[in-house]
């Protein structure tokens, strides 16, 4: 077993690139979801999955005692998300992370979600694919933003990360 972090993933600094990949010690037989190709656009409808906090940021009260989802809409990272997600510097993000709030109100990713999907359903077979990998949440009690790394963007990373453990 072994596990991969893009060398330029740094928590002391930022988010930005915050993925990994590891290889499991035995063969997984369940079934699995094809990673996304393209970027979702903006306006897109998006599932999120998770096991943390069910109450509302920042303060975690109540853990979930089963896997959740919250359906997400893809939003402008610069004009929606800034810096209730991005700290100081949103442009810095956009190009490697997707943003998205929920589409019902006090529905988002919470403390416990990170490393979870972002998932977005093909319109011509409605199979699910993975998107993103959950990175940030807003602190904000009103504004439920929602930032993940983007698997297109890692695309390349994630190939060459998973070859070099399948070898090693």
């Amino acid at each position: 077993m072994g596990h991969a972090v893009p060398e330029t993933f740094d928590l002391s600094i930022d988010n930005r690139h915050d993925i990994a990949v590891m290889r499991r010690a035995a063969r997984q037989s369940s079934p699995t979801v094809e990673l996304a190709t393209v970027e979702p656009q903006v306006q897109d409808r998006a599932t999120t999955a998770g096991w943390g906090c069910t109450n509302a940021p920042p303060v975690c009260r109540v853990m979930a005692t089963h896997l959740r989802a919250s359906r997400q809409v893809v939003l402008d990272e610069v004009a929606s998300c800034g810096t209730d997600v991005f700290w100081t510097r949103p442009l810095y993000y956009a190009p490697s992370t997707t943003c998205t709030t929920g589409l019902r109100p006090r529905s988002t990713i919470n403390r416990g979600d990170s490393g979870g999907p972002l998932l977005v359903r093909g319109w011509w077979d409605r199979a699910f694919r993975q998107v993103g990998v959950t990175a940030l949440g807003s602190d904000s009690t009103m504004d439920l933003y929602a930032g993940f790394t983007s698997i297109p963007v890692e695309a390349g990373w994630i190939a060459q990360s998973t070859k070099a453990l399948r070898l090693g």
